[in-house]
């Protein structure tokens, strides 16, 4: 009889669990794509003639990527995945930004949560000392934090999710993670011109660029360049920023009729070539090194906003790319990445 009653309450959680995380997750497509929504219905406004919306975008604005398989799905859950990177194992630990908790994916498909609870977490970067950096700087005061900084990084085992603080009170909501040669950290934010550098000593500088709002992150090979988006904008482009002054430039804007793509995350490859999550779009691009050319590697996918580049030395093909989409999918897009991230 005691049995019973607990097999009951078991039942009687997992099902309430269950119905929490559904409700989670249709808020999250709800609000990502009434965020889509409402940008694109501006532009609408300001330009009928010329301005697309995200629902007209067409891959055909740009060639299909040669050579690149089909996208294949390796897990589809109830979450909004957000941000990822390899730990020391080679293993992704990736955020479930709505769904407030990390997940690990010890081998293809098959993904387990670390952290049960850890309130909106966003960008994930491997600090090159056994644990992950996690952007957890989402609240009622994020676009209001150049005046009130308030967002945080979190230092993560990735083996139990145990985490302690890494850097407080910054001015970026840590919307984008990514570490740079020197050891230094870049936190972007898409909802407030404020983005920071925080230095191997734990230093902050707050507001290292401060021209627009950012998304994503990538540091060049040398150190000398930091690749940022810009998500809720009419010019969809990625910036260059110098990191050593914080001055930026526009790097390479898309077609005119994916102007407003809404771009997400954007990594690289070991060769210099650039990959961008165009989130409102439903596409994943590469853009060569120089800058000169662009493909399509996937396309119709809902709101793809995080990726992963594949890497030597783990279970993970080294020529492929992993996206994290806030429909709940991650996927794998084979034989997308010429040249892979070293094992190191």
């Amino acid at each position: 009889m005691f049995t019973s009653g607990i097999h009951s309450t078991a039942r009687i959680h997992s099902t309430g669990t269950r119905r929490v995380r559904q409700a989670i997750h249709r808020l999250a497509v709800s609000l990502t794509a009434g965020c889509v929504a409402a940008v694109a219905a501006t532009g609408v406004a300001a330009n009928a003639t010329t301005a697309p919306t995200a629902a007209t975008h067409q891959a055909a604005s740009m060639p299909s990527c040669p050579n690149a398989g089909p996208p294949q799905v390796l897990t589809t859950d109830l979450a909004t995945f957000e941000g990822g990177d390899f730990d020391d194992e080679g293993r992704p630990v990736v955020s479930n930004w709505l769904g407030s908790n990390v997940h690990r994916m010890d081998t293809p498909g098959r993904t387990h949560v670390i952290n049960p609870f850890l309130l909106f977490p966003l960008g994930v970067v491997n600090n090159d000392d056994g644990l992950m950096v996690v952007g957890n700087g989402v609240t009622t005061l994020a676009p209001l934090s150049q005046f009130i900084p308030s967002g945080q990084l979190l230092s993560m085992n990735p083996d139990d999710g145990s985490f302690h603080a890494y850097a407080r009170q910054l001015v970026s909501q840590g919307n984008g993670l990514t570490r740079g040669p020197d050891g230094s950290i870049y936190a972007s934010n898409d909802l407030a011109a404020s983005l920071d550098k925080i230095l191997p000593n734990g230093h902050v500088i707050k507001g290292f660029y401060q021209s627009s709002g950012t998304n994503g992150g990538t540091v060049s090979a040398d150190g000398k360049t930091l690749y940022v988006t810009e998500t809720f904008t009419l010019d969809a482009k990625v910036i260059a920023i110098d990191t050593t002054t914080g001055r930026g430039r526009v790097y390479w804007r898309p077609p005119a009729s994916l102007a407003l793509a809404h771009l997400d995350d954007v990594k690289r490859d070991g060769a210099g070539n650039l990959y961008v999550a165009a989130w409102g779009a439903g596409q994943v691009w590469r853009i060569s090194a120089d800058g000169e050319s662009a493909c399509v590697l996937m396309a119709d996918e809902l709101l793809p906003a995080g990726l992963v580049v594949g890497k030597n030395g783990t279970r993970f093909a080294p020529h492929s790319l992993f996206v994290l989409t806030h429909g709940g999918r991650i996927l794998e897009i084979p034989d997308a990445v010429p040249t892979p991230r070293p094992a190191t």
